[in-house]
């Protein structure tokens, strides 16, 4: 024999050796497992050895392995008998088949078929001689009977540009639903899946498709998550949030599915004013959204707090997880405990750490002390804000007679509004007493609404009243913005007396600068459809401080509008229709420029859009350069204000500290 004749020869010798000598293995210790051979005979060279061969057979490291390997042969769904020849000798068989039928005239339904989707032969399939179509046989049968069809709907999906084939998630997995697994390739004749597809093994090290596959499984996620928020969210669940903290620049992009969220932790969240038991839902980072992962349960925040025997991180806090959105079941745990507690489903109907400015209360936590106060909110207005004079200062001599004094808690400021031209209502009328039932409604049930909103009618025509309310969408202090909506109706009917119809915005509050707008009318039209308001200047109130920012005017106005403009685009797209960015780069001529938007909850995003860029088209040359100011009407709302960064400006959702203009 040739040097390479042995070489083959010895090969082969030893594959047969090592397969004899593991089956051998095999046997004894499923014969000899509880109990000592008798050493005789053929087990005579083993009784030295067989105490160690049970002592690692005990091992932790060798029956977790065996289990692993267990689990990894119960995934297979079709396993296949080829015989001692495998795909090697198998393929040459089937292409030969489908030859002879070719040559009698007769198409193979396989003929076009790619390589990896022949694998059927391998399970009891084959060809009708007759008319080359595929016939089901053996044990195999049902599954291949129900396999060929999504087989042929997968390379049909293939030919039309409907599904693109990238290495193993070809149409073969397709059809399957069943991942390749680490190790031999299907139907590819003892290769690796570097060595089944050579083309593709740069991507292994610059993991490509991996960020390609994580990409198309964040845009999915998107999808689904928008047509769920569009088409199934209840008022009282909110599904997709605009992330509070995301950061706009590119530069700065999140990571997706799976990724941590523990840095930048800091800071105070609602979470930390818990101080019992509390639903909660739990979020995750998606791009530059916080979408809806789990419900659950969230405990109060302890100091020295334990979590398995091991201090809980800053910034997060620990969760019971009771449900896991579909689909998500599979998201990695930022702080995994071991192999068994790695993914959501791991802990279903247990206990995980979740960063706490992904955790959303579903009912808002108690209003925090003093001096456990959350950061205020940004200021009410600029010095020197010239307030409309759409609105007669409050006169108390011409006030109803029936109402109760307004409260003492805080101070209220009316920046401005309209009074109604539907005409008026009398004392003691059904119009008067439909109004006071709104009164002492409306501002609870809004306060205690998720988004710090509510609309209401009380009474019929002709003395049907329709009302609105809202607060800011980052109060913390509700019983403030129930007293803010509940000072608002006595003023409002004190500014505009005995008016059907009145729209008035507040500051309210000594130093909180918290805000919120109310408006109520005898017009049926009045609450709906919420998108004809989109437009609408009848409710118009602006004001602006007279101060003029320093630098070019053309620059300034440029980068007031691509502020106000991308702020438009982060409210519109938040759960709460809510959103606020600071803008600070060394390359601007103002260090820093805050901008709030705001539009009723009750608005689509595109309705909310339009009319917050509706507003935007009012900021003209002039007032684009002023040291800021505001432009409400009931539906949305808009306003920039120069930001020192101090405390009492509050936190912005976004930040972008990038080169100007955006």
């Amino acid at each position: 024999m040739t040097e390479g004749q042995k070489n083959k020869v010895k090969e082969w010798t030893l594959k047969k050796m090592a397969i004899q000598f593991q089956t051998f293995k095999k046997n004894l210790w499923d014969k000899y497992k509880n109990e000592d051979p008798v050493f005789d005979d053929n087990l005579v060279k083993i009784k030295d050895h067989c105490a160690a061969f049970k002592d690692y057979k005990k091992l932790s490291t060798f029956v977790s392995r065996s289990k692993k390997n267990t689990e990894n042969a119960a995934k297979k769904k079709l396993p296949h008998h080829l015989g001692s020849g495998g795909y090697k000798s198998a393929i040459p068989k089937w292409t030969a088949f489908e030859n002879k039928l070719i040559d009698h005239g007769i198409t193979p339904q396989t003929w076009d078929w790619p390589e990896r989707s022949k694998f059927l032969f391998a399970h009891g399939a084959g060809l009708d001689p007759k008319t080359g179509l595929i016939v089901a046989k053996g044990k195999w049968k049902e599954k291949i009977e129900a396999i060929v069809p999504k087989l042929v709907d997968a390379i049909e999906k293939v030919g039309k540009g409907e599904y693109i084939p990238d290495r193993e998630n070809d149409e073969l997995t397709l059809a399957l639903g069943n991942p390749e697994h680490v190790g031999r390739v299907r139907a590819r004749p003892g290769l690796t899946m570097k060595e089944a597809w050579p083309d593709s093994a740069d991507t292994y090290r610059s993991r490509s498709r991996k960020k390609k596959k994580d990409a198309d499984i964040v845009t999915e996620l998107l999808t689904r998550v928008e047509a769920l928020e569009r088409n199934q969210r209840a008022p009282d669940q909110p599904l997709f949030l605009q992330d509070p903290q995301a950061d706009a620049a590119p530069s700065q992009r999140r990571s997706s599915v799976g990724s941590s969220h523990l840095d930048g932790c800091g800071g105070s969240y609602p979470v930390d004013y818990v101080t019992e038991k509390t639903d909660c839902e739990l979020h995750m980072l998606i791009r530059t959204a916080s979408v809806k992962v789990a419900v659950g349960y969230v405990y109060p925040s302890e100091d020295g707090a334990m979590h398995h025997h091991m201090p809980i991180p800053p910034g997060c806090v620990r969760v019971g997880v009771d449900e896991v959105v579909s689909g998500f079941e599979k998201v990695e745990l930022d702080i995994p405990r071991g192999e068994d507690e790695r993914t959501l489903a791991d802990v279903k109907h247990g206990f995980a750490l979740w960063p706490k400015k992904y955790v959303v209360l579903l009912q808002r936590p108690p209003t925090p002390t003093h001096e456990q106060q959350m950061p205020s909110t940004p200021p009410g207005g600029s010095p020197g804000e010239q307030p409309s004079p759409h609105l007669p200062e409050r006169d108390p001599s011409v006030s109803p007679p029936s109402r109760d004094p307004p409260r003492k808690t805080a101070s209220v400021k009316r920046n401005g509004g309209v009074c109604g031209n539907d005409g008026n209502y009398t004392d003691n009328s059904n119009y008067q007493s439909n109004l006071a039932v709104l009164a002492a409604t409306l501002p609870t049930n809004a306060s205690a609404s998720p988004e710090l909103f509510a609309q209401a009618t009380a009474g019929e025509a002709p003395d049907a009243v329709h009302a609105l309310a809202l607060c800011r969408g980052d109060i913390v202090n509700t019983t403030a913005c129930k007293d803010c909506i509940a000072d608002s109706f006595q003023d409002a009917q004190q500014a505009c007396s005995y008016s059907k119809g009145a729209v008035v915005y507040y500051d309210y509050g000594d130093g909180a600068k918290l805000s919120c707008l109310l408006g109520f009318s005898g017009d049926d039209g009045f609450l709906g459809p919420a998108a004809s308001g989109i437009t609408d200047t009848s409710t118009l109130f602006q004001s602006w401080n007279q101060e003029t920012i320093i630098g070019d005017a053309g620059v300034v106005a440029d980068i007031v509008h691509a502020l106000l403009n991308r702020t438009a685009t982060y409210a519109a797209t938040s759960q709460s229709r809510f959103a606020t960015v600071v803008m600070d780069s060394v390359n601007s001529p103002i260090r820093a420029l805050y901008s709030l938007a705001q539009c009723t909850p009750d608005l689509s995003a595109g309705d909310c859009l339009a009319c917050l860029q509706h507003l935007v088209r009012m900021v003209n040359a002039t007032t684009s350069v002023l040291k800021g100011g505001r432009i409400l009407v009931l539906r949305c709302n808009i306003r920039p204000v120069p930001w020192d960064g101090g405390s009492d400006m509050g936190h912005p959702q976004v930040q972008n500290r990038a080169a100007l203009p955006l």
